[in-house]
């Protein structure tokens, strides 16, 4: 992963000139080992494109970007990778096209040179890039399929400007927060839905499998448009229309292919590799397949092998397992303090619990010890049905078709996962209004009403692929990127392989959830392959953090403080006579509902970078 970053316009400006210099400043840390800007003419208009390097594929200066292709006319600055590329390249070389360096940067000029636009259909994996033609005046920003890679753009007075993140542009334009994206954050803990909404006003998301396309012409006026070359539904439906839905073993055997391929093609790297482990059926799986070609591979984990209140014991079992060498992240009270306020700083934007705090430290450990790339297994949980609520969709489902003999052997299976959350239906009973459409009440804030999000609970395909598009996996991967880029580390996640999400969508809703579980078809083709205490589990668990310990360490104290030091700047977005003490006491911070996330919200607007537009104001 990189950060790129360009304007494009009829003339570029000192002040242009500038404003990409603070953005490759500020994006140092998603691309430490090489920072570079170009500034190029076309026939009539000029661009400058930015570029910061994480080096992962071809080592070489050479494959330094922005890059030129061979003939001088394409230029790119990009972010991601190709993991195909090596086919890729294959094909190209055989009709003819030269290679200066074994990039997958140098395989997307030369693809886009044959191919043309359409050549997006061919790159698997995730991406962000701007490419423009040197020729024609155009210029091309890409994001791949499932928006795993940011890209935020603003247009104005016909000059367009771009970039992996938010902040610098914010800044410049001088733009508030976008108080409708965080009151939709706070309510539904959905901030990234799948639109073009960012968290700021005016800054635009480019939406996931789209490109912008736009032109100068000679007098300087921007044309441009926005195509969507990804559709998931007609892929789904497409996949769902060839599969032999009578034929288990075959699915079994597809299902397995295809994750052993995504696995493979990720593996693809110059550079020190390892894996994000948890007590979990989705990274626990892919630990298995990498452990198949890699010798004693390195796993990084959030808990304590001797703390049974953690995910360690359980992680240390399957490690010895696949003779996994485990590193593990158990942070001190002081250490969590610390890194809330640095997520929130690299985070550019609200998120909703500490877990996201935990992720951060995991993979500042994951670069303390000399690791560029790092396997996760997000996505498995949407493509397949991972999530408890889909067990209570289909029983409905099941009600509805009047199946009644199948409800009640649904219902039989589901006794042993209903006790084995029993522990966690305080926190379902509270995280309820996300599935209902009426207002949160006890909210401390007041923030422009969010949108309601179309919840579409009767129909389980739909309903899944909203999770993919909407609901879950947008937010899911924007505190990934962030905290991994935080700490130059790029996630590469196989179960987010397009051809695996397609194929888990396909499969019918009674194959993926069997005998009480989720993920039926993935739990089947890793027995014997990982300990049946991870791939039978019925209890679903994320990062372990006590929040009453942090409470008792000064974590509550710590956040009251700040807001009261900042409390000018906050007055507006709390109620009338609330006060910081008692709204964010220790006890609420524990017990209320939202508590913590509007603390986080608020320490969000307080920061001196990202709350420049109010300060001003």
């Amino acid at each position: 992963m990189c950060g790129i970053s360009g304007i494009f316009s009829n003339v570029i400006t000192e002040q242009h000139q500038v404003l990409i210099d603070s953005i490759l400043k500020s994006q140092f840390s998603r691309g430490p080992d090489a920072q570079a800007k170009l500034t190029m003419q076309a026939n009539h208009s000029q661009a400058i494109l930015g570029h910061n390097r994480l080096s992962i594929i071809d080592l070489s200066e050479q494959a330094n970007q922005p890059m030129w292709d061979t003939t001088h006319r394409y230029c790119i600055s990009y972010n991601g990778e190709i993991y195909n590329y090596i086919e890729l390249r294959e094909e190209l070389v055989r009709l003819g096209y030269q290679f200066n360096t074994h990039s997958d940067t140098e395989v997307i000029l030369n693809a886009f040179a044959y191919w043309g636009i359409s050549a997006l259909d061919r790159f698997m994996g995730p991406f962000a890039f701007a490419l423009v033609d040197s020729q024609t005046d155009h210029i091309w920003l890409c994001r791949d399929r499932f928006g795993v890679r940011p890209l935020f753009y603003v247009i104005l007075n016909n000059i367009l400007y771009f970039a992996s993140t938010t902040k610098e542009l914010a800044k410049y334009f001088n733009v508030k927060p976008n108080l409708s994206y965080v009151a939709q954050g706070l309510k539904y803990l959905v901030y990234e839905d799948g639109s073009d909404n960012s968290a700021y006003e005016k800054i635009i998301s480019l939406l996931p499998g789209s490109y912008l396309q736009a032109q100068l012409n000679i007098a300087g006026t921007l044309s441009f448009k926005m195509s969507k070359y990804y559709d998931l539904e007609i892929n789904v439906a497409n996949q769902a229309h060839i599969l032999p839905m009578n034929n288990t073993n075959y699915m079994l055997e597809l299902i397995a292919h295809t994750l052993e391929n995504a696995v493979s093609i990720r593996l693809r790297t110059d550079v020190p590799l390892a894996l994000s482990l948890s007590s979990g059926l989705d990274s626990s799986s892919i630990a298995s397949l990498v452990s198949q070609t890699h010798a004693n591979p390195i796993g990084f984990s959030f808990g304590h092998p001797n703390y049974a209140n953690t995910e360690g014991p359980l992680i240390e079992k399957c490690a010895k397992f696949l003779n996994i060498n485990m590193q593990y992240v158990w942070p001190t009270a002081d250490e969590m303090i610390e890194g809330l306020y640095k997520t929130i700083e690299i985070q550019d934007a609200p998120f909703s619990s500490l877990s996201i705090v935990a992720q951060y430290l995991l993979y500042k450990k994951v670069n303390s010890c000399g690791i560029k790339v790092l396997l996760g297994g997000q996505g498995g949980d949407e493509s397949f049905m991972g999530y408890k609520k889909f067990l209570l969709f289909w029983v409905q489902h099941l009600v509805k078709q009047k199946k009644y003999i199948a409800v009640a052997k649904n219902v039989f299976q589901l006794l042993p996962m209903l006790f084995a959350e029993l522990s966690s239906i305080g926190i379902y009973w509270r995280h309820r209004h996300r599935y209902l459409n009426h207002k949160q009440h006890g909210s401390t804030l007041t923030l422009s009403e969010s949108t309601s999000l179309n919840l579409t609970s009767n129909n389980l395909l739909k309903r899944q692929m909203q999770d993919v598009t909407q609901f879950s996996l947008p937010t899911l991967l924007r505190y990934e990127d962030r905290n991994a880029m935080a700490n130059s580390v790029e996630s590469r996640l196989p179960f987010l392989d397009h051809r695996l999400v397609e194929l888990g969508l396909a499969l019918p809703e009674a194959f993926k959830l069997q005998k009480g579980y989720g993920k039926w078809p993935i739990r089947e083709i890793m027995r014997d392959k990982i300990p049946n205490q991870i791939r039978l589990a019925r209890y679903k668990r994320g990062f372990d953090i006590s929040i009453h310990s942090l409470l008792k360490a000064g974590l509550g104290q710590s956040i009251r403080s700040t807001l009261n030091s900042n409390k000018q700047c906050i007055n507006e977005f709390l109620k009338h006579s609330i006060k910081i003490e008692s709204a964010f006491s220790d006890k609420q911070l524990l017990q209320r509902q939202h508590a913590m996330a509007e603390a986080i919200t608020l320490l969000w607007l307080i920061n001196k970078e990202i709350n420049h537009a109010y300060m001003d104001h």
